[in-house]
């Protein structure tokens, strides 16, 4: 009877092996391997001219990362998430747009680009608006305190370009970001300078909760 035994044992544990409790373990691991969504990121949002004369046009030009819907507002059209494309503007008043980008995992970044509407078109013969910066962004315009937060910007043509508040140094570049973290809501002021003396500036401003 002993020697009986031995074979039905050994069979109940070999049937034991692979069974349906190891392969839900194994379909558990493969759940717990899959890799988490990218959080969205907006890399670039800029009008250009970032000022017009009452009745002109402005292009608004984005470029995101890792998002699955984007939008403006106010609303102008709908847009598709693309690392790089313009649309055109006509606002009647100075205006600030806001670009969200939502990813898939349900966060939402956003950055801000203004439009100003001057009193009335520069006089005959008079030289335009410099346009050396290209964009000047924020992965997040509010953010959590001591909440790391990513700025992005981009120049051309420029001799020089200051940050305020010193932050980061930041060069003549076409692009470059930096991460920072803000204990108090600030508003950040991009100027660039070019050769023959004609001056940029923007500004960014991130809200701390």
């Amino acid at each position: 009877m002993k020697r009986a035994l031995g074979p039905v044992v050994w069979i109940l544990l070999s049937a034991g092996c692979g069974g349906p409790a190891e392969r839900a373990v194994q379909r558990e691991d493969r759940k717990l391997s899959v890799p988490a969504a990218a959080a969205p990121k907006i890399t670039q949002f800029y009008a250009s001219p970032a000022a017009v004369a009452p009745g002109g046009k402005a292009l608004l030009c984005y470029g995101v990362e890792g998002a699955t819907e984007v939008r403006l507002e106010p609303r102008v059209e709908d847009l598709l998430p693309a690392m790089a494309r313009c649309i055109e503007v006509t606002p009647a008043s100075t205006t600030r747009y806001v670009l969200r980008a939502r990813g898939a995992d349900g966060t939402e970044a956003a950055s801000e680009a203004v439009v100003t509407v001057a009193a009335s078109a520069p006089a005959a013969g008079a030289a335009p608006a410099a346009e050396i910066i290209r964009f000047f962004t924020a992965s997040r315009t509010t953010a959590a305190k001591g909440e790391p937060v990513t700025i992005c910007y981009g120049v051309k043509g420029a001799k020089s370009v200051t940050l305020t508040p010193p932050l980061h140094p930041v060069r003549t570049v076409e692009r470059e970001c930096f991460t920072t973290a803000l204990e108090s809501t600030t508003t950040l002021r991009l100027d660039a300078a070019g050769a023959a003396g004609e001056k940029d500036a923007m500004t960014l401003r991130i809200a701390v909760e």
